[in-house]
């Protein structure tokens, strides 16, 4: 991350998740992911205001594993399949009070995203032409982010929301993250 302290920030995150679980009645599969996440999350901000920047995001995500449903050896995801790229420019309003921060990131109507599937048998599958690898558009971002905030003494919550929507249809996550420190070296 840089913050040159005047106008300019940029900063990054990323995130591995991974996680496996065991299904009674799946004789092929010993384990299938659960959670698979691989993501890097960039800004460039240009500081307007003291808590307002016009910022510039970008978003890569992807997973690491395949994903076979029960009893099948045909996967319906793998790496690289999908890959979704957003790019967006907008507002970046930070307000902080006493104990809690929050950030809200506003595009509207400069929101670029791109979907590729590596492989056409799945491409129909995640809204793509059939005979093609990728789709784009354009639509409107909101982003809403609370950085880590402790919580309790030894309890941190972090918690991001996006909307993304192109008028013909719209994405929409909410992760919430509790992370306990059970020492220092363990959370």
């Amino acid at each position: 991350n840089y913050d040159d302290k005047d106008k300019i920030t940029f900063t990054n995150k990323f995130d591995a998740n991974l996680g496996f679980t065991t299904v009674e009645g799946d004789t092929l599969h010993h384990f299938k992911t659960n959670n698979d996440k691989l993501r890097l999350e960039s800004t460039l901000g240009y500081k307007l205001a003291k808590n307002l920047d016009i910022a510039m995001k970008s978003k890569l995500e992807t997973q690491i594993l395949p994903n076979y449903p029960t009893n099948s050896k045909d996967f319906v995801s793998k790496f690289m399949a999908p890959f979704d790229a957003n790019f967006s420019l907008g507002l970046n309003y930070k307000p902080s009070w006493e104990n809690f921060s929050l950030q809200i990131f506003v595009a509207p109507l400069s929101a670029y995203n791109y979907k590729f599937v590596r492989y056409e048998n799945l491409a129909s599958r995640y809204g793509i032409k059939q005979g093609r690898h990728h789709k784009e558009d354009f639509g409107t971002q909101f982003i809403v982010t609370v950085p880590r905030q402790k919580i309790m003494k030894l309890v941190e919550w972090y918690s991001r929301a996006e909307l993304y929507t192109n008028y013909a249809r719209t994405f929409f996550q909410w992760e919430n993250s509790f992370d306990v420190s059970l020492n220092r070296y363990l959370t």
